[in-house]
């Protein structure tokens, strides 16, 4: 079996600022919105093969859930992980970012007859650490790492600026997420046009397709979430139906999601309030839409502190979750 294979962290992302600026004609919405990549990721590996063969799990294994084989453009892609809870249809956006590379994606299955057995084999494997509809770019982060694996598996038919447009059409977060996961792993994607522009920070306006690179603002942050989840979609539309006044200048710690979250999740809205209580953090603000919620430190010993007591104290649910990690800088 002849083949190739490359492996890349999917970072996640935080919002230091979100605001919604506007609904346009076509549904969708205006932001701005300052991002930067944590230093929490899942483990993205893609591995093609020419032959028709389809290409072996990574020895570590542990990929129990796997999708059907699906065409897209002249590949046969099937997608594997070790969780339950993400969809395994076109609905996945590690595999809807592989379509943005390849080609538009069959929705029937191919192969399950032998059917396109001759063709060359992309195998995508998500090891999942990060949680699903969480407000951290989960999913996204999925989908960049895709995109950028098989970019590079292809010879980078696409530069990082194209990767980015293409991106867009399949999640808002996905165009800021190719920038940044192309950052922490340029040493993999050395070879990649306009990688020189890879950034872990960046300035989000219109849907999320317009990325300027920012100078990043570091702080470790604890991630904690309170193992509920949000529809973005829902999000949208109570800001539709209370559109948000004009707020001047875009500063950071303000999220226009925090009101329709805090107030339609209970479990949300508690566990801020025991944020605010027990922790000792420069700022605490609502991810994306939600339901986690971030807390920032300039202080890394603080952060540290408040970790550890957060896991011994006994004031955490055991429903909740709890991360540390670096944003802004170089920690991975």
């Amino acid at each position: 079996m002849s083949g190739k294979s490359i492996s890349l962290r999917a970072h996640a992302k935080v919002n230091l600022s979100l605001y919604v600026t506007g609904r346009r004609d076509d549904g969708y919405h205006d932001i701005v919105s300052f991002m930067q990549g944590v230093s929490l990721y899942d483990e993205v590996t893609v591995a093609l093969t020419d032959d028709g063969q389809v290409p072996e799990t990574p020895a570590a294994g542990g990929f129990t859930y796997q999708s059907a084989p699906l065409r897209m453009g002249g590949y046969q892609v099937t997608l594997a992980s070790d969780a339950e809870e993400m969809p395994y249809d076109m609905r996945n956006l590690a595999l809807r970012g592989a379509a943005a590379v390849l080609g538009p994606a069959a929705e029937a299955a191919a192969g399950a007859d032998g059917a396109g057995a001759d063709l060359p084999q992309i195998r995508i494997t998500v090891r999942k650490r990060l949680p699903v509809a969480a407000g951290i770019a989960g999913g996204s982060g999925n989908a960049a790492a895709s995109m950028l694996a098989v970019d590079h598996l292809l010879g980078y038919p696409y530069s990082l600026r194209e990767l980015m447009a293409r991106g867009a059409g399949v999640g808002a977060d996905v165009p800021f997420s190719l920038l940044m996961n192309a950052y922490y792993n340029r040493e993999e994607l050395a070879d990649l046009p306009g990688i020189a522009e890879a950034s872990p920070a960046a300035v989000m306006c219109g849907i999320g397709d317009v990325v300027e690179p920012a100078e990043p603002l570091e702080y470790e942050v604890l991630m904690m979430n309170p193992g509920t989840g949000i529809s973005t979609a829902l999000a949208y539309r109570a800001i539709d139906e209370r559109p948000e006044p004009d707020r001047g200048p875009y500063d950071l710690f303000y999220n226009a999601f925090e009101e329709y979250t805090y107030r339609t999740d209970s479990e949300a809205w508690r566990l801020r309030e025991a944020m605010e209580k027990h922790l000792h953090a420069d700022h605490t603000l609502l991810s994306g839409s939600g339901p986690t919620t971030v807390a920032y430190y300039k202080c890394k010993t603080a952060a540290l502190q408040d970790f550890e007591t957060a896991q011994t104290a006994g004031w955490m649910d055991s429903n909740w979750k709890i991360w540390h990690a670096h944003s802004g800088g170089e920690e991975v």
